[in-house]
């Protein structure tokens, strides 16, 4: 049986099996002109057959999924609609009843495609490995969203299936995106696909802890206690990831 911790701030620590990890920083070259001084930090994620460290093929889906992150995450309008515009980071072609009001005539595509890839500074789970890459959880796509409940099944409980998209500015810092906007996505995948990130772009926690996320925080957890690890953007201990 599965070893469970309640805390006083009423969160729970449930004991999962499998390994965990922080993504690191895109190290590639800015692509934006000198003139930016950021842009969004991206890591991309293989499906199979996995060659170096490519990026998977693109992933069709239903507006209804933007729907579903929207209630998860709360997002603000402008999170959203930050989220649905075309070629800011996850979707990168236009498609009908997109913020620019694209339509099949103008060479949209019917629904969304998003691209294979994941975030800088999100935590992943790890379920396997290959020599070169860790296969990581994702969702189905075919997976019914609408059994889920935004108020339980949301970025707080479940940082390693949503990941928060972030900027990184040319000294290699991490913030948010847009002005200042907390905007999140889903770790997905084709029903038939498994997903694997490059080793070279994950960190893995010591198996030293058991590991409690409460968004992108951080706790380690010893025998019945928890020790805060990094808690908004702040490292309490000599652990670093």
């Amino acid at each position: 049986m599965n070893k469970v911790l309640t805390f006083e701030d009423g969160s729970i620590y449930v004991k999962r099996t499998g390994r965990w990890g922080r993504v690191n920083l895109s190290k590639d070259p800015f692509l934006l002109p000198d003139s930016a001084a950021n842009e969004v930090a991206y890591i991309p994620i293989a499906d199979y057959p996995i060659s170096s460290n490519n990026k998977g093929s693109t992933i069709k889906i239903e507006t209804s999924m933007f729907d579903f992150i929207d209630k998860a995450a709360k997002h603000t309008k402008a999170a959203s609609t930050w989220m649905r515009t075309p070629y800011m980071l996850w979707c990168n072609r236009p498609y009908v009843g997109d913020t620019f009001g694209s339509t099949l005539a103008s060479g949209a595509d019917p629904t969304p495609v998003v691209e294979c890839i994941t975030g800088s500074g999100n935590i992943l789970r790890v379920i396997g490995e290959t020599v070169t890459h860790y296969e990581v959880w994702a969702l189905p796509t075919s997976e019914d969203l609408s059994r889920y409940d935004p108020a339980l099944f949301n970025p707080t409980n479940y940082p390693w299936i949503f990941w928060k998209a972030l900027a990184r500015t040319r000294d290699g810092v991490l913030q948010k995106v847009g002005n200042g906007l907390d905007v999140w996505h889903l770790n997905i995948r084709k029903p038939q696909n498994r997903h694997y990130i490059h080793k070279s772009m994950l960190t893995l926690f010591p198996e030293t802890y058991g590991y409690q996320f409460i968004g992108q925080d951080v706790y380690g957890i010893v025998g019945d206690q928890r020790i805060p690890l990094l808690v908004n953007g702040v490292y309490f201990t000599d652990w670093r990831y």
